[in-house]
């Protein structure tokens, strides 16, 4: 929200995938991932659950869904794919990863313990393409990475699964809703005794 607000981002899309290339499953099926992003989005109408990518089969890569997005809202409309760091760091290792740019910017979430990459292929992106200036990325459709200096929140998905596979409630880490979600349909149970 604060992201929203501070940029005045028209939407922000939180488009769950399908069928992640490079994690394990999640522990949760795609249509229950949906529901819960729906729960924390559903009363701010500029937060929009896109299921597009739970749509199509296959993997689901990022490209062709930036790819769909710069169809819909033309060639001159700003699109911003926004990331932790922490995701960032094997972002060459994306299909297609070298066409991202060229189609949206890329935004920058600072994450605890995780900071941009000292050499290789990412932080040679990041050399080339990297902006302190936000204008560059509010007045040019695509072609920018921006580090937000935006406050770091210590929070992680892998973390909140972690506490519930252990039987712990993940306290403070999520809303209400969505923790009553998890324990009504049981998701993210470790499967060893």
């Amino acid at each position: 929200m604060a992201l929203q607000a501070r940029f005045g981002f028209e939407q922000i899309r939180f488009i769950p995938c399908r069928q992640a290339p490079h994690k394990q499953a999640a522990g949760a099926s795609a249509q229950h991932r949906r529901d819960m992003l729906g729960l924390v989005t559903h009363s701010i109408p500029e937060f929009i659950v896109d299921d597009r990518e739970l749509c199509r089969p296959g993997p689901s890569y990022t490209i062709d869904t930036l790819r769909e997005l710069r169809g819909e809202i033309g060639t001159s409309q700003v699109l911003v794919l926004i990331l932790g760091v922490d995701a960032f760091a094997d972002f060459c290792s994306w299909h297609k990863y070298d066409e991202i740019l060229s189609i949206c910017h890329i935004m920058l979430l600072r994450r605890p313990g995780h900071g941009l990459a000292g050499r290789g292929c990412e932080h040679a992106l990041y050399e080339k393409h990297g902006t302190d200036q936000i204008t560059q990325v509010l007045e040019a459709p695509h072609g920018s990475i921006y580090l937000s200096d935006e406050q770091e929140f210590d929070i992680s998905s892998s973390d909140i699964r972690r506490c519930v596979a252990e039987g712990t409630q993940p306290r403070y880490l999520l809303p209400g809703s969505v923790w009553n979600y998890i324990r009504k349909h049981d998701l993210y149970r470790d499967p060893q005794p």
